[in-house]
């Protein structure tokens, strides 16, 4: 009797528990890693990272971190930093190994897509009934329900972190969305996205509304343009609904608004000056705090917790190397897996998939939610599932016409049962 591993079940299980603590995914993630590494290791296929292009380059993500690291002003903080990459790598390699089939791929985006609905209607609910909760412990922790200006948060500490992982639910949504024959879950899907969306709207997160837009302009382009039609039809409905609101959040980029968000722009440039100082190592993972009051603008009186951007950001701390590795990693995995699944039933989530991470990174060309727990989790699952869709289609080819897949990279036969 074959069964299957256990390893997928706790990826799945650790993203059900990202609303408690990235913490209880972060465990799961790990526990999900060693188990397939282990597995490796016992069929003499060693590695701790794929052997292939993109693997190589984690490697050099990762030893460009490790000299930051060394160069930081403050080493033993920016280990906790470098840490932080690592867990990027592990996420992406979790998935991409462990995801082996159609239907654990389907499986891992409804699990992303059904998590975003269940915040999203948690956050309906508190906005609704005007919950508005702080707790504050000694230690620095809190837990915070709703803002005091009515934009949804649900379960996480801020709005614009809720906006990024919805950013990336829809992009799953619209995949399964299109995955759907049958009109029953052709509903059921759609009534998710509206939910979804509604919920990305009153976050009143002006990068959320950027990232979404982004990325139903590029699922639009690439599988259905009924949904650029759609775009347009969801942003006049928010201006119908949430005429103060929308004016408000939209009228705060004009310069001369008193709302001006200016000190977003101080914190690019305090974090411009940040790189031409050390543009190739930066100052260290985690030392904004540390290094940003010597380069703050004279006219901010405050010390912002990040560069609301976050490639500027990670360019001040790890330096500009690691900012470009990072992206040629991301657009390296969508190339290869939108060319080499095309006409393959992986290249409809796969280009669902891009059309997610690519509005999420246009969130962070004006935040930082990638460097959230969640939102990193969610984003480098999803890019893991589209390596693991691209094997899979080389998998299913002809012999004369398969490419050879590395050993580290081909799925491992089942385990059977005891």
């Amino acid at each position: 009797m074959i069964v299957t591993r256990p390893s997928f079940r706790w990826v799945t299980v650790g993203v059900w528990l990202m609303p408690l603590t990235f913490a209880a995914t972060a465990v799961c993630l790990l526990g999900a890693y060693w188990r397939e590494v282990r597995l490796r290791w016992q069929s003499r296929e060693v590695g701790w990272l794929p052997r292939t292009p993109v693997g190589w380059l984690w490697w050099l993500l990762m030893a460009l971190g490790g000299v930051s690291t060394l160069n930081s002003v403050t080493p033993a903080e920016s280990i906790f930093g470098w840490l932080a990459g690592l867990g990027y790598a592990i996420t992406f390699v979790v998935a991409s190994w462990t995801v082996i089939t159609p239907g654990r791929l389907k499986q891992l985006h409804r699990a992303l897509f059904g998590l975003g609905v269940a915040m999203s209607l948690l956050g309906l609910l508190f906005w609704a009934l005007d919950v508005h909760f702080l707790w504050h412990h000694a230690s620095g922790m809190e837990i915070k329900i709703g803002t005091e200006d009515r934009r949804i948060n649900s379960v996480m500490y801020h709005p614009n972190l809720l906006a990024g992982y919805l950013v990336l639910a829809l992009g799953a949504g619209l995949g399964l969305f299109h995955q759907v024959a049958d009109w029953p879950r052709k509903a059921f899907y759609a009534g998710g996205l509206a939910v979804t969306g509604l919920c990305l709207i009153l976050t009143a997160s002006r990068a959320g509304w950027f990232g979404a837009a982004f990325m139903m302009i590029c699922f639009g382009l690439m599988v259905d343009r009924r949904w650029l039609l759609a775009l347009g039809g969801t942003a006049a409905t928010a201006v119908c609904l949430f005429p103060e609101m929308v004016s408000q959040r939209l009228a705060s980029l004009a310069w001369d608004n008193p709302a001006f968000d200016k000190y977003r722009l101080d914190a690019w440039m305090s974090a411009t000056d940040m790189i031409r100082a050390r543009p190739l190592t930066g100052w260290g993972p985690g030392t904004w705090a540390t290094v940003y009051p010597h380069f703050r603008m004279p006219d901010e009186i405050r010390n912002l917790p990040h560069a609301h951007n976050y490639f500027l950001h990670v360019g001040a701390e790890f330096g500009v190397p690691v900012v470009v590795v990072l992206l040629l990693i991301v657009f390296t995995v969508l190339l290869r897996g939108a060319r080499e699944t095309a006409h393959t039933q992986y290249h409809l989530p796969v280009l669902a998939t891009a059309s997610a991470l690519m509005g999420h990174l246009v969130c962070n060309m004006f935040d930082y939610t990638l460097s959230e727990g969640r939102n990193a989790m969610a984003f480098f699952l999803l890019l893991g599932g589209v390596e693991a869709a691209r094997r899979m289609a080389l998998a299913d080819r002809p012999p004369e016409l398969r490419r050879v897949v590395p050993a580290a990279t081909a799925p491992l036969p089942e385990e059977p049962s005891r």
